[in-house]
């Protein structure tokens, strides 16, 4: 660098004599070929290093946990590159300005041939960056299959009963240690001893809608948009509801918990709970304390993390795994849990807490009664035996958290046994729409109003008609009811039809809804994309 500063401050000569030339010379030379010669050197690894995780990327990555480190891989090797061109910038081109003005042709031509390994280099880098940025976050490319034959294949990865059922006894024995702790805290606000809380598993994942994160494969990283923060229509985490074997709710007097559903500034769909003594069992704390005493908990007690250190985080202990990450959030009722330890275990599960009321149904509720084609009324009668929940999420206007919601998941997982195979692979479909295009116009557009319209749906068709030979049609039929509801604006709950889903949607988000899905009316290029 003292040659190169020399050399600038002598701008009044016009040339430079032969022992000056030859010391710049090999000052320049040495120090170029250093930097080009590390730059390439640099520059292979990285490309040798990309294709490796691009490799990787057809092999089963969710599986191997990699998910984060490619990510991480992604973002450091693009700040890499821009210092790469900064240093070419800053460095190389004063040595190019240098080099012009010296005599020797022989190092004007090591110079040119550096520079361009170096560029060469470079420019694969790049090119080889937007690839693999385009591996990991578009879609694959455009299918040749026609639509039908999509919608046969839909649901290819959705694991049968037998799946399922394996899938559901490895997640609650990563569960069961967790409930331990849990039950002292529900204890205590009941009032009432209890020997266990049972995790009883709802949601996509038990109706079989979605594939559980657990037993996913590579078709669904690298081949499509799905990342650590942008999954898959069709993956899903394991939802459990926790029911409180020692306490059940009743409309009637005598019980554990009493329902009060008469009571002033009540909405539809929600309710307030008394204990034997009458006093109100409040939402907000059972809630609080169950999350409180899940951020307590050790992770080592789940099976699979028993061998690795953990070291507080925050405000609480036992959050953070070294060579891996947890966190607990908060999601409506739900407390979600999110252990990953890269290349080894995760368990990732959404616990609802919820309080039984078996044997009864709302009366707030007509579906009991309601004309329909499906589900059969021996179906229907067995459903309303087996009851509903409540869960610990208050209305909007409850300030003080007293209010509780009805949960009708076990209701739910009845019904989804009972759909044809036809009409789930339309649903999945559907859900996919929904989550890779709507979700993304429209924040507050959730899966469970496209299921709920697709409830529907099933209700008012003839059972007879989801067969192979119409599912095109059958699948039209479902699109065009979603994109009936949003034009009246109207969603109704599918169990308390007084509660209209989207109250609160504006009139920018139907809008935006509406412009959507006119345009993937067009459904053989939106399922192309699938």
């Amino acid at each position: 660098m003292y040659l190169l500063l020399n050399f600038t401050n002598t701008t009044n000569s016009s040339a430079l004599d032969s022992d000056d030339a030859d010391t710049l010379n090999g000052g320049v030379i040495y120090l170029y070929n250093v930097l080009a010669q590390c730059g390439c050197i640099f520059s292979v690894l990285m490309f040798l290093s990309i294709l490796l995780e691009l490799k990787l990327f057809k092999v089963n990555i969710w599986q191997a946990l990699a998910i984060e480190k490619v990510s991480c891989f992604i973002v450091y090797y693009n700040i890499l590159l821009i210092i790469m061109l900064i240093l070419m910038v800053i460095i190389l081109l004063p040595i190019f300005h240098f080099a012009a003005k010296l005599d020797v042709y022989s190092y004007k031509i090591s110079l040119v041939i550096n520079c361009s390994m170096y560029l060469i280099a470079l420019v694969l880098l790049l090119t080889l960056n937007y690839f693999c940025n385009l591996v990991c976050r578009k879609r694959a490319k455009q299918s040749k299959l026609t639509l039908n034959e999509k919608l046969e294949i839909v649901d290819e990865h959705i694991p049968d009963m037998t799946g399922l059922e394996q899938n559901k006894e490895e997640s609650e024995s990563k569960l069961i240690p967790l409930l331990i702790p849990l039950l002292k805290e529900v204890s205590e606000v009941f009032h009432k001893e209890s020997t266990v809380l049972v995790p009883i598993l709802t949601g996509s994942v038990a109706e079989r809608f979605s594939v559980p994160l657990s037993s996913v494969d590579g078709k669904y990283w690298g081949m499509t948009r799905f990342n650590a923060h942008d999954r898959h229509a069709i993956l899903s985490d394991h939802d459990f509801l926790i029911e409180y074997a020692s306490v059940r709710a009743s409309f009637n007097h005598g019980c554990d918990i009493r329902i009060e559903t008469q009571s002033v500034n009540l909405n539809p769909g929600f309710v307030k709970l008394h204990d034997s003594s009458g006093s109100v069992i409040s939402a907000k704390e059972v809630k609080t304390r169950i999350q409180e005493a899940v951020m307590k908990i050790d992770i080592r007690v789940i099976d699979g993390f028993d061998s690795f250190e953990s070291r507080p985080y925050g405000a609480f202990p036992n959050t953070f795994i070294v060579g891996g990450y947890s966190s607990i959030s908060q999601k409506g009722p739900a407390i979600c849990l999110n252990y990953h330890i890269l290349e080894k275990q995760f368990f990732y599960a959404d616990l609802t807490f919820g309080i039984p009321c078996p044997g009864e149904w709302p009366f707030s509720s007509n579906w009991p009664v309601r004309t329909r084609k499906w589900p059969p009324s021996a179906d229907v009668h067995r459903i309303v035996d087996m009851g509903f929940h409540f869960v610990p999420k208050s209305q909007v206007t409850d300030m003080e958290g007293v209010t509780w919601r009805y949960s009708f998941s076990l209701a739910e997982v009845e019904l989804s046994r009972l759909i044809s195979p036809v009409a789930r692979k339309c649903f999945i479909a559907l859900k996919i729409i929904g989550k890779d295009f709507l979700k993304q116009c429209c924040k507050n557009f959730k899966s469970y109003h496209m299921k709920t319209i697709f409830m529907y749906t099933l209700e008012n068709t003839d059972p007879a008609r989801w067969n192979d030979n119409h599912i095109e049609t059958l699948f039209d039929m479902c699109l065009n009811d979603v994109i009936n509801a949003v034009k009246i604006k109207n969603c109704p709950h599918f169990w308390i039809q007084d509660v209209n889903l989207f109250d609160n949607l504006t009139n920018e988000d139907f809008s935006k809804l509406e412009n959507i899905l006119m345009k993937i009316k067009n459904v053989q290029k939106i399922i192309s994309r699938v």
